[in-house]
């Protein structure tokens, strides 16, 4: 299951202006600085880079460039491939952060999960925030400063397939949960849970 989440802390910072997100959850409004019109956002597994780097050149072309990907399952197979895939960004007026990939085998192909964050340079620069050690090829976190002040933390999950809410995925839940509870600015979760919708409420 791919899903975003906007969660905002307890007093969350207000410009005037710009775009809502979740006005039902409690309203989040941004100043967006250079970018016109609202904040466009998605969530996307490839299952490889490549398809996510297509998918995003796509809506590109029908004018829907998301100004925020979070990305799952990069299975970056070598450094050249990671080179590439900045190339293409920086190539493109973004910036990519991502993480590392989980090996399974001899073979430079044997990798799997890896998750990434692509963000328009309009936006500004995306910070790295905090390592995940043991779990850097399953979430990576990024701090985003945009318009006057508006500054919020993007981050990129991929749970381990055919688990569930247990063992490593429960446990790296519980540490996003107890990390994210002391934020003192709004967050956006995107992610592949591996779970149905209904195991995530």
């Amino acid at each position: 299951m791919l899903s975003l989440l906007v969660l905002l802390p307890k007093t969350s910072c207000c410009s005037s202006g710009a775009a809502e997100l979740l006005p039902d959850h409690g309203q989040l409004v941004l100043d967006l600085g250079k970018l016109e019109g609202g904040l466009r956002l998605c969530t996307r597994n490839g299952n490889t880079w490549n398809s996510a780097a297509g998918v995003h050149e796509w809506m590109r072309k029908k004018g829907l460039e998301p100004h925020i990907m979070l990305v799952q399952e990069t299975r970056f197979s070598s450094s050249k491939a990671e080179e590439q895939a900045h190339g293409w960004a920086s190539r493109g007026g973004l910036q990519l952060a991502c993480s590392g990939v989980l090996r399974t085998g001899g073979a430079a192909t044997a990798v799997s999960s890896g998750v990434g964050i692509i963000s328009s340079g309009l936006l500004g620069s995306a910070r790295h925030f905090r390592s995940w050690p043991g779990s850097q090829h399953r979430v990576i976190t990024r701090r985003l400063s945009i318009g006057a002040g508006t500054t919020f933390t993007l981050i990129s999950v991929y749970l381990e397939e055919s688990v569930g809410l247990k063992g490593t995925n429960r446990q790296l839940l519980e540490d996003l949960h107890e990390w994210c509870a002391y934020l003192d600015e709004p967050f956006i979760i995107g992610g592949d849970w591996n779970v149905d919708a209904s195991e995530m409420r």
